[in-house]
């Protein structure tokens, strides 16, 4: 048996191999989403906006009981970044993002009191 063609392709996190002759049959069977990122998106209770995002990232904590959250961010090689954060009048946290490369990243918004832990990816574009 000949193997024609072999495409490879990275699909949310998941490397597809596929053999065939058609890279259209491969979209037909796995077809890709119309928008490929939301200006927002919400895990468990963290929503996160704008994403992607220029600036400042911000991030809601609605219907969540934490006694002092914190944030971490990581580039997408694991290396962690110091970035500043602020609680806004409205409850949100603000964190800057405007020193850092444009590239993904993973947020960790971690609550050591009642041992909350969720990771966010997200997206720093070009201002």
């Amino acid at each position: 048996m000949r193997i024609e063609k072999i495409l490879l392709s990275l699909t949310f996190g998941f490397v597809l191999l596929f053999a065939g002759t058609s890279v259209s049959h491969a979209q037909e069977v796995f077809p890709q989403p119309e928008a490929p990122y939301s200006q927002v998106k919400e895990t468990r209770g963290v929503m996160l906006y704008p994403n992607p995002t220029e600036d400042f990232l911000k991030v809601s904590l609605e219907d969540l009981d934490l006694q002092d959250p914190t944030f971490e961010v990581y580039s997408i090689i694991g290396n962690n970044l110091q970035l500043d954060y602020e609680l806004n009048p409205n409850g949100t946290y603000s964190i800057d993002v405007r020193g850092i490369r444009p590239g993904y990243y993973i947020l960790i918004v971690r609550d050591r009191g009642s041992l909350f832990k969720q990771a966010m990816r997200f997206r720093k574009q070009e201002m």
